[in-house]
């Protein structure tokens, strides 16, 4: 699972990148942001993946509410790029290329918690 985190993380930091670029150029996101976020989304749904599978195969003890918590960081990671996508292309000010930019920052948190709450799972 590390390598899909991985690429996530340095797809945010791309994002984060160009976001920041974006605002001080007052443009809207152009083709490679889409396109980095478009691969950082495919990790994220990846890492969703390893996370489901993890959590049916483990036998590790613990609650369902610490699975449940477990999975929800893990699929508001994988939700929270595309949803600020979605915003940004119905806001095209420097307001919806700011979305993005906390998108890109609120995704790395998201998964680092997530990881968190499974570490001590058990």
């Amino acid at each position: 699972m590390i390598v899909p985190v991985t690429a996530a993380a340095i797809g945010c930091g791309l994002m984060l990148l160009i976001a920041v670029v974006g605002l001080v150029r007052d443009t809207a996101p152009g083709r490679l942001f889409l396109l980095v976020a478009g691969a950082t989304t495919l990790a994220l749904v990846v890492v969703l993946g390893f996370g489901v599978a993890e959590v049916v195969t483990a036998e590790r003890t613990g609650g369902a509410g610490t699975v449940v918590t477990y999975l929800a960081y893990l699929a508001a990671a994988a939700a929270a790029v595309p949803v600020a996508l979605l915003w940004a292309a119905a806001e095209r000010t420097r307001s919806g290329t700011l979305v993005l930019l906390v998108a890109a920052l609120t995704v790395p948190f998201l998964l680092v918690r997530a990881l968190d709450v499974w570490s001590v799972r058990g």
